[in-house]
């Protein structure tokens, strides 16, 4: 798998030397690469040096806020999305990311919920939108109100990360079947997902 790793890698470097025009999306491909090998570490160290190179990439920016959170790094992630929030208000991307970032760490709920509505109001129909609507609810306690966004949520989108939070807040509405049910589906279409088998195991028969 390292061999693999690194003859993508320096496939996509020398593609790029080729075609300069590409820069960011080749360096957002690197990051994807070594992301999808599980080395975040290795992603991030690629952004970095991207975004020396391109600094204004709103797309390597969100990438590596979306790194820092498959790191653990949540308070690097939280910083790099107020940062581009200051410099980008009333953005729906950056609201929704940061919102959803606060709710997963259940920090400053009341500002993460007018976050994802403010994004809300732009993107109704967004299966990442009406995710986080559901998740801070579900943090708030809302849970009938959280069923309904995640339901909505599901039918719309196909992101693993959706069935894993309807899952949590049918458990926690005491319908352990159904949770069930929803990680199982899941599991059966993305059948090498640890969140979604870690999950069922704890879930118990």
């Amino acid at each position: 798998e390292q061999s693999g790793l690194d003859a993508g890698l320096a496939h996509l470097e020398e593609f790029a030397r080729g075609h300069p025009q590409r820069g960011p999306d080749v360096v957002a491909a690197r990051a994807g690469l070594a992301t999808g090998m599980d080395d975040v570490d290795l992603a991030l160290g690629i952004l970095d040096a991207g975004l020396a190179q391109y600094p204004d990439s709103m797309d390597l920016r969100m990438a590596r806020v979306f790194a820092y959170e498959r790191a653990g790094k949540a308070d690097a992630a939280t910083r790099d999305l107020r940062r581009l929030l200051e410099e980008r208000p009333g953005d729906a991307v950056v609201q929704n990311a940061l919102g959803y970032t606060l709710a997963d760490r259940n920090r400053q709920l009341e500002e993460a919920a007018a976050l994802v509505s403010a994004a809300f109001v732009q993107m109704p129909d967004s299966a990442a939108v009406l995710d986080s609507m559901g998740w801070v609810a579900f943090r708030q306690g809302r849970l009938k109100e959280a069923l309904a966004y995640l339901e909505r949520a599901r039918d719309l989108g196909e992101d693993v990360e959706i069935d894993l939070h309807l899952g949590e807040v049918q458990w926690a509405l005491g319908d352990r079947a159904a949770a069930r049910k929803t990680w199982q589906d899941a599991l059966e279409r993305r059948p090498d997902d640890a969140r979604l088998k870690e999950r069922l195991e704890q879930a118990g028969p």
